[in-house]
């Protein structure tokens, strides 16, 4: 098994952009977004968002507004500047927030991974196909077409409260920090061992 990292675009207007897929290699591929961890850096960073510039100054040539998570290669010094250049406005979620504020996770990626795994069960059953390198993309393909669709990109705006503006949608209890379930600990045993627990 490899790490591998799947970014997926959704516009407020409900469309999608071609999303991005960075694959384990130490080779460069200009079709794909090498690495060799398999996650981003700020080199795929500032190319994804180049491709969201171009992607998206063919709908429209106004500001754009990218609503992105506060990882640092979204920070860097090339990927700000870029952005200023060319008139999109970048907005990051704050820390610990993305469960409740992020489309994407309140809406596609518990479907993303249900369709994923009934293709993967269709495929096994019908063709005995193992997912590869070489067939990733074309197996996932019809899972992002269910997945991706305009209903589900505009609940997942909805839902956050992002478009239209709802400020009401995010309650102060859904941001409460994680509650205590654990009131105090027991140690292990003193063991018969050359070994010692340390806590």
């Amino acid at each position: 098994r490899e790490s591998l990292t799947f970014v997926p675009f959704i516009c407020g207007d409900g469309t999608t952009l071609k999303p991005l897929v960075i694959f384990k290699a130490q080779r460069w591929n200009p079709e794909l977004a090498i690495s060799g961890k398999g996650y981003t850096d700020n080199d795929i960073a500032l190319k994804m968002l180049m491709d969201f510039n171009r992607q998206t100054k063919d709908k429209n040539d106004r500001p754009r507004l990218l609503v992105i998570d506060g990882h640092g290669s979204h920070c860097s010094r090339p990927f700000v500047q870029y952005a200023r250049e060319n008139r999109i406005y970048i907005a990051t979620y704050a820390p610990h927030t993305t469960h409740e504020m992020q489309g994407l996770d309140k809406v596609h990626f518990a479907l993303f991974k249900r369709y994923y795994a009934e293709e993967l069960a269709r495929l096994l059953r019908d063709t005995d196909t193992r997912v590869t390198k070489s067939n990733f993309l074309e197996i996932i393909a019809p899972v992002y077409e269910k997945t991706f669709t305009l209903e589900h990109n505009k609940q997942a705006w909805k839902v956050t409260g992002l478009i239209p503006p709802n400020r009401t949608v995010i309650t102060p209890d859904r941001m409460a920090p994680s509650s205590e379930t654990s009131t105090h600990l027991e140690a292990p045993p003193q063991l018969e061992s050359p070994y010692r627990a340390i806590i």
